[in-house]
């Protein structure tokens, strides 16, 4: 997800609703059903007729995450790149691209297309703006050298994490699901239980605000098990 450096830790408001100006509808829709819910796309869609790159963005990563992958593709193919200056734009859209691919299980595109942005997004994601979207970032690139087999660089994305998380704690949850996935990747006979302690620190996490979040994050461990086949993939 796209966060500003003003986020806070209730899932990024900021990035979706601009200060001073919270849409009282669309915050209670956000407090209820959250960012991936039918009922938050369609008011996000009503308040935006005229979308722009970011909102192209939003939408991708919303439909993604919702499992919505044809929309999903349809707005990432709505925003082209910008030019070499445009880093925002050019680093959106290659992570929407890589988040997309890899939870669509196109393991060979997704791969290529982290070795052709890898120089870019990891120095694009050490801006303080890009804090939140940098902690999606590095649970991908992890995932993809452990797919690799590269040790040395899902070491350096993990730690990266860790210092990602001592900056978002309430986001740590991201970093074990990332570990989950991991060892699905690598074909490790403790994935199952990982994947059951992970699931259990979850339902059992007492630092959620709304509930859809712990729905969100069982969600995503849900599809950890995919991974399994990615070596098998490429």
């Amino acid at each position: 997800m796209f966060f500003s450096k003003n986020s806070d830790s209730n899932g990024g408001l900021s990035r979706f609703f601009k200060r001073g100006n919270k849409d009282p509808e669309l915050l209670e829709i956000f407090e209820n059903k959250g960012f991936y819910s039918e009922e938050y796309v369609n008011a996000f869609l009503e308040r935006h007729p005229r979308p722009t790159s970011d909102d192209h963005f939003t939408l991708c990563e919303i439909y993604t995450e919702m499992g919505k992958y044809e929309d999903a593709r349809t707005e990432l193919m709505a925003v082209r790149p910008g030019s070499i200056l445009d880093a925002i734009n050019n680093g959106q859209h290659a992570f929407c691209s890589i988040a997309l691919l890899m939870e669509t299980g196109e393991y060979k595109k997704a791969i290529a297309a982290y070795h052709e942005h890898v120089k870019f997004l990891d120095t694009f994601m050490k801006n303080s703006v890009r804090a939140r979207i940098a902690g999606d970032y590095y649970s991908h690139a992890a995932v993809i050298c452990a797919i690799e087999g590269d040790e040395e660089k899902m070491d350096r994305y993990i730690r990266r994490m860790r210092e990602w998380c001592d900056i978002f704690p309430k986001h740590r949850i991201l970093l074990e699901v990332t570990q989950v996935k991991i060892l699905f990747a690598k074909k490790k006979e403790e994935a199952g239980q990982a994947l059951a302690d992970c699931r259990q620190t979850i339902t059992d996490f007492p630092g959620f605000k709304y509930e859809w979040e712990r729905e969100y994050f069982l969600k995503k461990l849900d599809r950890a098990e995919n991974y399994q086949d990615a070596k098998d993939a490429i």
